[in-house]
């Protein structure tokens, strides 16, 4: 069986899709722990853009080697956040550290099967983007990363 590998670069960037829960479970403790899961998903995803921002620095250039979404989800919708390259998620920056901040909005229902939904859509368009390059270019463009992100209390309707 033959492996796909295709690397982010900036001539076949990757798009990194990341799915956050925002239901009112999201409020809720760790557990055994006093962090409340939306303090510590707004830290860990702020702390991933960082580190991928990092990883498109070359020199004193930004490349774009990263295309990011950012989906969030609650109370039966979902909705993008943030869509473009890392260097436009610069715009974004709040200081120390972050990027982004998410808090909780939903009643309790989260809404998953409305983020997938909204997910399938951008990969496919990803896919229609990827696939005209990879025909122009002759190069291959990396599958998109789904992290999803949930309190783990979701009941859908897929």
């Amino acid at each position: 069986m033959t492996r796909y590998v295709a690397e982010y670069t900036r001539v076949t960037p990757g798009h990194l899709i990341i799915l956050i829960d925002q239901s009112s479970y999201m409020l809720d403790n760790l557990s055994n722990c006093s962090y409340r899961k939306c303090d510590v998903v707004t830290e860990l995803v702020n702390k991933l853009l960082d580190t991928i921002l990092r990883m498109c620095i070359g020199g004193t250039c930004i490349y774009n080697k990263t295309f990011v979404t950012i989906v969030t989800y609650g109370d039966k919708s979902a909705q993008i956040n943030f869509e473009g390259y890392i260097k436009e998620l610069l715009s974004t920056f709040r200081g120390n550290g972050q990027f982004v901040g998410f808090a909780p909005k939903a009643k309790g229902i989260c809404g998953m099967d409305y983020a997938f939904s909204l997910v399938y859509d951008c990969c496919k368009e990803w896919g229609t983007f990827a696939v005209g390059m990879e025909q122009e270019n002759e190069r291959y463009y990396p599958a998109p990363l789904i992290i999803n992100i949930t309190g783990g209390q979701c009941v859908c309707n897929i």
